[in-house]
């Protein structure tokens, strides 16, 4: 025969007795002291007997203030197969309240617990002990599977083995996984209040770490799985990519472009000190090209003289091929024959035949 069980929503009674109003006394000393409670529990432990799956049982007891001073009682349960129906209970001194527990359990076995009892300031005055047999040799939802074994024997479409649909909420297989995590990740699926982006594979959820340019985002934070920089273009050699440098943003195909400062910022691949492209590098970089902005002027380049320009980068003036110190009209001197030291305008006149003073 079971036990008698209190009926499930048996009400919170709380019975004030009769007591004189707290008294505060002074001490010894003639410091006033607040009068100290004491709790006591009946019963101090709660047997709900044997039950079926399904089943519910409700038990109580009764808490007695049996001190001098008045106290509110806080009570909370280890599972959550118990329930309470109330947490807080003011009591009096000499008052005392009865304190409803329920419980239910969908599976066969033991299930011992405990009602915790703690004061306003948190302080533990006791706990009340709890134990619930679930008969487990019956098949309640007729599934074949015996409540020992069934995680939910109240619905015959859950038990071992049982095909799982996931995110309905209901752990049918009775693995005891998140219906939410299908890929058992630790991240529940985005549709679903989670950070999981694909919840098909564990490599994916939130925080994961990214593995660029294999199109997978495995960090779910929705980037161009080429386009590691976020710059808009993507990485040169996948498809149409024109981004020679993925994880720096200033750099791609039509990038302003820095000359000398060793970075190709525009991916054109030039040599970023042979700005003119004639194969050498500005003399600033150590090269020996004094002008990078002309690709006919370098060390060593066929000089054309009288056009402003020091093509062969030896440093001489354009406008005096004899660098005999007076330049050419052209270039402002009055030089009547430039590849003659001996004849200038700066000259002396000698008895040689010759106009060496260009007068």
């Amino acid at each position: 025969m079971r036990p008698h069980l209190l009926p499930l929503a048996l009400p919170l009674l709380v019975l004030a007795a009769c007591s004189d109003s707290k008294v505060v006394k002074p001490d010894d000393s003639g410091v006033l002291v607040e009068p100290a409670s004491d709790i006591v529990f009946e019963p101090a432990a709660l047997d709900f007997g044997t039950l079926l799956p399904g089943e519910a049982g409700a038990q109580a007891f009764l808490a007695r203030n049996t001190g001098e001073g008045a106290v509110e009682l806080s009570f909370a349960v280890g599972t959550a197969d118990y329930s309470i129906g109330v947490t807080d209970l003011p009591l009096e001194s000499g008052a005392e309240g009865v304190v409803t527990v329920n419980f239910m359990a969908v599976t066969g076995g033991i299930f011992p617990d405990a009602v915790t009892v703690t004061d306003a300031a948190g302080a533990e005055v006791g706990t009340v002990s709890l134990t619930a047999t679930v008969d487990g040799a019956v098949d309640v939802d007729g599934d074949g599977v015996l409540a020992a074994t069934d995680c939910d024997d109240t619905n015959a479409t859950v038990y071992p083995g049982a095909q799982d649909t996931w995110y309905d909420g209901i752990d049918s297989d009775c693995l005891g996984n998140d219906d939410y995590d299908q890929d058992a990740d630790g991240e529940a699926a985005a549709a679903y209040g989670g950070t999981d982006c694909n919840d098909e594979d564990a490599a994916i959820f939130a925080g994961a770490t990214e593995t660029w340019y294999d199109g997978i985002d495995q960090d779910c934070a929705g980037d161009d799985d080429f386009d590691q920089d976020a710059d808009g273009h993507i990485a040169a050699g996948f498809g149409a990519g024109d981004d020679c440098d993925d994880e720096d943003a200033s750099i791609y195909t039509g990038a302003p472009d820095t000359w000398y400062d060793g970075i190709d910022s525009d991916c054109l691949g030039n040599d970023d000190f042979d700005q003119d492209a004639d194969g050498h590098q500005v003399t600033s970089a150590g090269g020996d090209d004094c002008l990078d902005t002309d690709a006919t002027a370098y060390t060593g380049a066929t000089e054309v003289w009288y056009d402003g320009v020091d093509q062969d980068c030896a440093g001489d003036d354009d406008y005096d091929q004899d660098s005999d110190g007076d330049r050419v009209a052209a270039g402002g001197g009055a030089d009547c024959n430039d590849l003659r030291t001996d004849i200038s305008s700066l000259g002396t006149e000698v008895c040689d035949g010759l106009d060496n003073d260009c007068d």
